[in-house]
């Protein structure tokens, strides 16, 4: 095909989609709504991504404080295990008390029979 042969047929193809433009607007609605489809939404999107630099930047950040979160888990961690230690220490003291001062309740209403002194039931 000679260049002038290629030069005819463009200006026809353009000739044929000017007439159906002119009798057809709604191919042209149609043709303008696909395009606002596809691109409608690129005006909202941001107009510039972060840099590379920002982004490490950022990384870095997180990375320090999910490390000082991570030190600040193993600390509270290490807390609540030394005060779980501590109140079963605690507990522990606290059952040998009452099992002390129940034995000695018993010795002295024991001490009190032999001397011949009645207790009130309780």
């Amino acid at each position: 095909m000679t260049f002038h042969e290629k030069r005819k047929k463009s200006q026809r193809f353009t000739a044929l989609i000017a007439c159906a433009d002119k009798y057809d607007s709604s191919l042209t609605c149609a043709r303008n709504m696909d395009l606002d489809d596809l691109y409608g939404d690129l005006d909202a999107a941001p107009k510039q991504l972060p840099s590379a630099i920002e982004l490490r930047g950022r990384l870095t950040e997180v990375v320090n404080e999910r490390e000082a979160l991570e030190a600040q888990l193993q600390a509270l961690q290490s807390e609540e295990r030394a005060s779980r230690a501590a109140l079963r220490d605690l507990m522990h003291r606290a059952c040998v008390l009452l099992a002390t001062a129940r034995l000695e309740l018993q010795r002295k209403d024991k001490q009190l029979n032999e001397y011949g002194i009645t207790v009130p039931a309780k």
